[in-house]
């Protein structure tokens, strides 16, 4: 994927990410539901998106896609010391409440922290 592009983050099907309760994801405020994941990759950072849009195929990140938004956020690439050969999403326990959502391929490794919402309860 070249850097500024936007990236389905995953293979065929867009990346689907569930939540049965209020989660936020950086600043994002999730209510429970279904939603996924892109990302625009670069060098130093990637942008996540999260969009309420579920059932687009790969990467048609259209119009409409992009009209179904919650919201995004920016996080730092980490630069992993042995590479991932196959591209990798998993959760990683973090300080506190917090759970990281770990993505890594190759390389890099990129973090979004994860927080139950106490607040939309």
């Amino acid at each position: 994927v070249p850097f500024g592009a936007l990236w389905r983050t995953g293979a065929n099907e867009p990346t689907r990410l569930f939540t049965r309760g209020p989660i936020r994801i950086g600043e994002i405020e999730l209510a429970p539901g279904r939603y996924s994941l892109y990302t625009e990759p670069g060098p130093g950072a990637w942008r996540v998106f999260v969009s309420r849009s579920t059932f687009h195929w790969g990467n048609a990140i259209d119009a409409g896609v992009r009209a179904r938004e919650v919201g995004s956020l920016t996080v730092p690439v980490e630069e992993l010391p042995v590479p991932v050969e196959t591209f990798t999403i998993r959760p990683e326990p973090a300080a506190g409440d917090t759970v990281r959502l770990v993505l890594e391929w190759e390389q890099t490794r990129v973090a979004l922290p994860i927080l139950p919402n106490q607040e939309l309860r």
